[in-house]
């Protein structure tokens, strides 16, 4: 990839890829959820598709569509590799498995994910309730972030994976070869599949145009102290030592600079919990209060992800002495 430029239109790099490479961007749009959705198909050693849309006819038909412009179908998968555990990116992959005899390769720490969506889901929706009402949400909010992912569940099914990928796992793809590292944040499990020697990678949403959003996930809360936003983080600086260029994101556009970018983000992080610590001038915010300061745009059914963030910066302001907990309340908070 060395001799492409950062002022390379989005169409100069996908001929490269399909040029050069043999892979194929493949965005799928969902006017259900209002985002676009990539998937990747490349052609050798055998044909693979890296992230797969939602499963309902609409999505399957536009993969089959995009596949088609390039000679294949459906038919032709032979692998499936998934970047992380959410409805938009694994959801189809039973279904494309079942139909064409693929493989499924997905991460090995997410593998609960995979193998009972349904079930794990089903607990994630316990917490993410009881997360919201805890940060001060009411009842109509809750019940809007409700109908959202209402509308995402029925579009994924559990899988049974063919192969599961670890830390440092190496395979074909295209004519390069691939990197398994793992970039938690977005979720504990997401994977970025990339090439060292050319510096090209499949980001799937840890890596996006935007800031991705660091999740807090119930089973990790209750296992581990984890911290989605710390681990998002380590994960941008992990990315900014390898010297990532090229990163094929799973939403938007194609990013060139992907060192760049993840440094980008990192002073977003920065500045949003700076905003945070001059919104708690004012004491016992609520971390929703505190999430609709922050994304004064925010569309009702992402509330739990913006809570997701601002919980994540509040808990890693306490840990640095610079807030603490009010009466011992489980979320507000106030300067130190």
């Amino acid at each position: 990839m060395g001799k492409t430029a950062p002022d390379n239109t989005e169409s100069d790099i996908v001929t490269i890829l399909k040029d050069k490479y043999g892979i194929h961007k493949i965005p799928i749009t969902s006017r259900m959820f209002g985002f676009v959705v990539n998937s990747y198909f490349v052609e050798k050693p055998c044909p693979t598709l890296v992230d797969v849309p939602p499963d309902e006819k609409v999505y399957l038909d536009k993969l089959q569509s995009g596949l088609g412009r390039v000679g294949y179908s459906i038919n032709d998968v032979r692998r499936i590799i998934v970047t992380h555990p959410h409805f938009d990116h694994f959801g189809a992959a039973r279904t494309i498995g079942e139909t064409s005899g693929a493989e499924i390769w997905v991460s090995e720490g997410g593998v609960s994910w995979f193998e009972d969506f349904e079930g794990e889901i089903y607990s994630e929706e316990m917490v993410r309730n009881a997360s919201l009402f805890e940060s001060g949400a009411t009842n109509i909010e809750v019940q809007d972030v409700d109908e959202y992912y209402c509308r995402a569940t029925p579009l994924a099914r559990s899988i049974k994976p063919t192969r599961l990928l670890k830390e440092g796992d190496l395979f074909e793809l295209s004519s390069l070869v691939f990197t398994v590292t793992t970039v938690s944040g977005h979720t504990p499990w997401c994977i970025l599949l990339h090439d060292v020697e050319y510096r090209l990678g499949f980001s799937g949403d840890f890596l996006q145009t935007v800031t991705s959003n660091p999740i807090i996930q119930s089973n990790t809360k209750i296992v581990q102290a984890y911290n989605s936003l710390k681990s998002y983080i380590t994960s941008l600086k992990k990315i900014c030592a390898t010297g990532l260029r090229l990163a094929l994101p799973g939403h938007g556009e194609i990013i060139q600079d992907a060192s760049e970018k993840a440094q980008q983000i990192l002073l977003v992080i920065n500045e949003r919990r700076n905003m945070i610590l001059r919104f708690l001038k004012k004491p016992y915010q609520t971390p929703v209060e505190i999430s609709h300061r922050l994304f004064p745009n925010l569309l009702p059914g992402r509330l739990f992800n913006a809570v997701s963030e601002v919980i994540a910066h509040l808990e890693i302001l306490e840990e640095n002495g610079l807030i603490h907990r009010v009466a011992n309340h489980p979320t507000r908070f106030s300067l130190s």
